[in-house]
């Protein structure tokens, strides 16, 4: 156990140092790189060196800068557009036109829950009046079954009060057939 132990840290030790010697060779190339650049753009500055005294008061010497710091604009821009960023100068354009709009958008909302809220106010008036107005018709059926029950059960109860009536007369008036 111990030995496998071993054997796995062993292993180890050995991917590392291949990696290690990678990031060594990686350093040194960065190095070196930094040293030719540093190298280069001192010589190659080194003859323009005393132009300032030459061209500083002659217009060429204005423009020649003026085109120097429109292209190192445009060359820097280029680089960040390579990589998709944007500038400082474009985000902050952007967060104000984000504010903007979600300023705009909070006040869209709150406008449409003013109008549905008052739509709804204006569906429960209108149910109200409704139900209101289905009471009433209700009632009035109802009156009016109750009205047409009372004209169609009169009649009949007249006819037998009248039935009535007309078979106490007749028993109270002597039958003609007992006379004879």
């Amino acid at each position: 156990m111990i030995n496998q132990i071993l054997d796995v840290l062993e292993n180890s030790f050995v991917n590392i140092n291949p990696g290690q010697k990678q990031i060594e060779i990686i350093n040194q190339l960065i190095n070196k790189n930094l040293n030719i650049f540093n190298e280069l753009s001192v010589n190659m500055f080194k003859p323009v060196e005393n132009i300032d005294e030459v061209f500083s008061s002659t217009s060429v010497y204005i423009d020649m800068w003026q085109k120097n710091i429109e292209d190192t604009k445009k060359s820097s821009q280029d680089f960040i557009n390579t990589f998709g960023l944007i500038s400082v100068k474009t985000n902050e354009e952007l967060i104000k036109k984000y504010e903007t709009l979600k300023n705009q958008c909070d006040t869209q909302k709150d406008t449409i829950k003013q109008l549905q809220n008052e739509k709804i106010i204006e569906q429960k008036n209108e149910l109200t009046s409704f139900k209101n107005i289905i009471e009433k018709q209700s009632k009035q059926f109802q009156d009016l079954v109750n009205l047409s029950e009372k004209l169609f059960t009169a009649p009949s109860e007249s006819q037998k009060s009248s039935n009535n009536a007309n078979n106490i007369q007749k028993k109270n008036k002597p039958s003609v057939k007992n006379k004879k």
